[in-house]
């Protein structure tokens, strides 16, 4: 496709810039370029210099050999592995990658997106689920260095407050594995409304925070999540439970799984770019970062395991028994083959660890 405003003989290649060789290999080839040249003159620098040149329109071009380029593609997948800047792309009814609210739309077949949420919506292809993936953070940096974050913890089995929290915001295991040192220490805790307050967390550092629940048998968290505090002020209600509830989680199973105390348990947890629990979003791991009994299980709407869910339900949760502890792993998300995120982290045995998964890093 191309914009109202560009004329087709604007639209070409430019042999002298790539090679003659290498122009006739992008002319055939599915994963070409189309560019646009002025000859005369050098587009750009980087691919801010694209956007400046083209306009808000122009977010799937990017600046390679000194001229805007915009991907032509057979698959989305040809848009969307090209990095960040593509992974909002579709690959649009002319074989070029573009914004899904540029591509002209009759039926939600003509947006050519493997996105299950995407629509046709006034004559545009538009993803209200997972539209904000990808997009690019254009804006200013924070005017205070650090944040408050606050967090809700409740006792899974009581369904009530935790009766006492100590909480510490560390750097990730691979830069402080210990917690060492802090990042900020100087929490408070409400029991009242079950809520943990943590000031003078750094804005723009991704962190995490261990939750440690002193005098009681409950599980100690840790949590991590996509977002930086800067955007995600508020983590939300998450829940421990007493280690000894912990093999009466997955006995009752059909079959019965048995859960490895010196092993990981994780739990991730998907929103949509409302911030709302994601349904129908499959979580997978690495091979290698599993271990024998590693599984991943996905909470049905009673709140409780389902074994035959091939995906997150109305919780938007999933839960991963006896992953590999201390190790670096992968975590991936995925709706129905349209990848959304992927996060690393150490899980750590006795402990439960807590994954939040965003689409994008801010809204």
């Amino acid at each position: 496709m191309t914009f109202a405003w560009m004329r087709a003989h604007d639209v070409r290649v430019a042999p002298r810039a790539f090679g003659l060789g290498v122009a006739l290999a992008l002319a055939s080839a599915s994963a070409s370029c189309s560019l646009i040249n002025d000859s005369t003159e050098v587009q750009c620098r980087s691919d801010d210099d694209c956007t400046a040149r083209f306009g808000s329109a122009a977010v799937a071009y990017s600046c390679e050999n000194a001229y805007c380029v915009r991907p032509l593609c057979s698959t989305d997948t040809d848009c969307t592995t090209r990095g960040v800047r593509y992974a909002s792309s579709v690959c649009g009814a002319d074989s070029q990658c573009a914004s899904p609210a540029t591509v002209a739309c009759d039926t939600v077949e003509d947006c050519n997106s493997r996105s299950p949420t995407m629509q046709c919506v006034e004559g545009r292809c538009e993803d209200k689920a997972w539209g904000c993936r990808g997009q690019v953070d254009n804006r200013p940096a924070a005017v205070d260095r650090t944040a408050t974050m606050t967090v809700r913890v409740y006792n899974l089995l009581t369904r009530m407050p935790v009766p006492a929290v100590s909480a510490r915001v560390c750097n990730l295991p691979t830069f402080d594995l210990e917690c060492e040192q802090p990042l900020a220490t100087n929490g408070s805790y409400n029991p009242t409304t079950a809520t943990v307050t943590i000031p003078g967390v750094p804005q723009d550092t991704p962190v995490r925070l261990k939750l440690e629940f002193p005098g009681t048998d409950l599980i100690p968290l840790d949590l991590y999540s996509t977002r930086t505090p800067r955007d995600l002020t508020e983590f939300g209600l998450v829940t421990t439970m007493p280690r000894s509830l912990v093999p009466q989680v997955t006995a009752v199973l059909d079959p019965p799984r048995n859960v490895d105390p010196m092993l990981g348990s994780i739990t991730v947890g998907v929103r949509d770019c409302d911030g709302q629990p994601a349904k129908g979003v499959s979580i997978r791991m690495m091979d290698a970062d599993r271990v024998a009994g590693t599984e991943i299980l996905y909470f049905g709407a009673d709140g409780q395991p389902a074994p035959t869910s091939m995906g997150t339900e109305a919780f938007g949760t999933a839960l991963i028994i006896n992953a590999k502890a201390s190790k670096l792993l992968t975590v991936q998300t995925t709706l129905g083959d349209l990848p959304l995120g992927e996060y690393r982290f150490i899980a750590f045995g006795g402990r439960s660890t807590y994954v939040q998964f965003w689409p994008r890093v801010y809204r």
